[in-house]
């Protein structure tokens, strides 16, 4: 049902925006109010409104319409009143299911106000826009959009997953059903589905009990039914069947969340699922099988489900289900946004590399950025810095993840895919990378360098390795040297610094703080700055940021971080608007 999505802004900010064909799961990730819940609620309200509502992150939605027999069939599913849908038909009352789980009836065309009770289409009008689908001018398609596809569409989020496991009214049996139990309660094959995917998730099997009299409760048995009579009827077999199964009130909200969420995806055929906080109250061996299972769903169904989350193992729950799968990483950074299309199969690709997988470097996803270290003790150095920093309001790198790779060589493996999928991933490496012409070379690749670049930073390189004792690489780096050598390091440092890559001047991690005279090198070394440091900061010891050393170093790295427009990037473009005359000159030069 979807075609496109357009968004107001891109990799870049707003001067290429992205574009792109949502697949049968399309995921929002990225940092805290970087847009991904508010991405959502647009496409919502571009439903309700007909592409009329005022919008910050969706510029424009086209649709896949179907034809008039699809839309035929479509309708019947959701058709109250008696007797089949024909072209010539002028209004026909059909339902809508609200998020909380009611089934309600309004006019198509009235967007204001309360719900009233009744919904009425003229489907003969609906016919005659779909068969010339691309001359439909704007006013039919908002009410094409408000009349038809809304009614396909359904948003959920944590605070109306519990509410729809609540028990519901079985009305009459004979009507249309006014909620959701009452729709599933009349699917055999929805609640088979159920039945399995909960069954998978944690061994228990969804029923419905009408055995209460007036309303539908959810139930958890041990085992399934043996058949519809033991679920549905109302015999001696089928209340001991209920009486042995656990209302869904008494289990936790996990179990709850994940019921109600695949209760309502299957309890009526959306086109549009738009989820919201999918992970809520799960833990993440849940959260990865729903994340496969809506996944699966939406594409047997041809369908759309767009979610936003903060869970990694949402992210490769999705991807492992083998499916079509978008995932958009939004941010929003001193005012700049950005939107990245990531490659799934590049995502896919990463995790089944061991050292990523085990580096949680999916994780980096919803952060601001990542700090990628050498060793574990570097990365814990680095972000006690950082935390220092950022209490005393010295600067740091906010929002961001550490992470520790294996050693210098393995650190590119890191930050090359992270940047690629528009994740600002700084490299923190000792002074010792200038001795290896491969492991320098990589990194700069690695960070983007550009190759016009690389080859003179490169003659650089080996021009400071001649010069650098190798006892200065551990202890007093570019420090021990003379003025014009130095000279040269600082450029090449600095250089460097601007692409992301930092590296440690005085030579290693052990060479900072030497004030507090820490001798030893790795875990021993970490053990006793830390001592050093401090642990209290109402204690007169507990040492804090400075004005250079190390806290300077990662001010430096804090601000390549924040910089909407840093270099070394995948997705990079060079800001040329200082260059371009005032708009006055370019008008006066038109004239003439």
């Amino acid at each position: 049902m979807l075609r496109n999505l357009t968004l107001r802004f891109g990799p870049t900010g707003a001067d290429f925006p992205l574009e792109f064909t949502p697949a049968p799961m399309t995921v929002f990730v990225g940092p805290n109010n970087s847009g991904k819940s508010l991405a959502l609620r647009e496409i919502e309200d571009f439903l309700d409104s007909g592409g009329r509502s005022e919008r910050r992150i969706v510029r424009w939605i086209d649709f896949d319409l179907p034809t008039p027999d699809e839309a035929r069939g479509m309708l019947e599913s959701r058709r109250v009143d008696d007797g089949s849908i024909e072209a010539g038909d002028a209004l026909i009352r059909v339902s809508r299911m609200k998020p909380m789980g009611e089934y309600v009836m309004k006019r198509a065309t009235d967007v204001s106000g309360d719900l009233p009770t009744e919904q009425l289409l003229d489907f003969g009008w609906i016919a005659r826009m779909l068969e010339t689908p691309e001359g439909v001018h704007a006013a039919d398609f908002a009410r094409l959009c408000r009349d038809f596809l809304a009614l396909f569409a359904i948003r959920l989020d944590g605070r109306t997953r519990l509410a729809l496991t609540y028990p519901r009214p079985m009305g009459d049996l004979q009507l249309h059903p006014t909620n959701h139990l009452a729709a599933l309660f009349r699917d055999d094959e929805a609640r088979q589905r159920i039945r399995q995917i909960t069954a998978d998730a944690f061994g228990l099997h969804f029923v419905l009990d009408p055995t209460g009299g007036t309303h539908l409760r959810i139930r958890m048995s041990d085992r399934a039914p043996e058949d519809d009579a033991e679920e549905q009827a109302l015999d001696e077999r089928a209340r001991s069947f209920h009486a042995a199964a656990t209302d869904i009130s008494e289990m936790s909200d996990g179990v709850k969340a994940f019921t109600g969420l695949t209760a309502a995806v299957l309890s009526a055929d959306y086109r549009i699922m738009l989820v919201d906080e999918p992970e809520a109250f799960l833990h993440p061996p849940l959260i990865r099988k729903l994340g496969r299972r809506l996944t699966q769903l939406a594409a047997e169904r041809h369908a759309h489900v767009l979610a936003s989350t903060h869970s990694p193992d949402f992210v490769m729950g999705c991807v492992q289900a083998g499916k079509g799968v978008n995932i958009v990483r939004l941010t929003y950074k001193k005012g700049v946004p950005s939107a990245t299309l990531l490659p799934a199969d590049k995502l896919q690709s990463m995790m089944r590399d061991p050292l990523l997988r085990s580096t949680g470097v999916l994780g980096a996803l919803f952060h601001e950025g990542a700090i990628v270290c050498e060793a574990d003790a570097d990365r814990v150095f680095y972000q006690e810095v950082n935390e220092r920093l950022l209490a005393s309001g010295r600067g740091g790198a906010d929002g961001c993840i550490f992470l520790n790779a294996q050693n210098k060589q393995t650190i590119r493996r890191i930050v090359r895919p992270l940047r690629e999928m528009g994740i600002p991933a700084a490299a923190i490496v000792d002074l010792d990378i200038l001795k290896g012409k491969e492991d320098f070379r990589d990194l700069m690749r690695a960070a983007f360098v550009p190759e016009v670049f690389v080859q003179a930073w490169e003659e650089m390189r080996a021009h400071l390795q001649q010069k650098i004792r190798n006892e200065s690489f551990k202890d007093g780096g570019i420090y021990t040297l003379g003025r014009e050598v130095r000279a040269s390091a600082e450029l090449l440092l600095d250089s460097l610094t601007a692409f992301g890559v930092f590296i440690v001047p005085s030579g290693e991690l052990e060479c900072w703080l030497p004030a507090l005279e820490v001798g030893g090198h790795g875990p021993e070394w970490l053990t006793q700055v830390f001592e050093r440091m401090g642990t209290d900061s109402n204690d007169e010891s507990y040492l804090r940021p400075g004005e250079g050393d190390v806290w300077r170093f990662m001010q430096r790295l804090a601000a390549w971080v924040g910089d909407p427009h840093r270099k070394g990037m995948a997705e990079e473009t060079l800001r040329v608007d200082h260059l371009l005359p005032p708009a006055e000159t370019e008008d006066a030069q038109s004239a003439a």
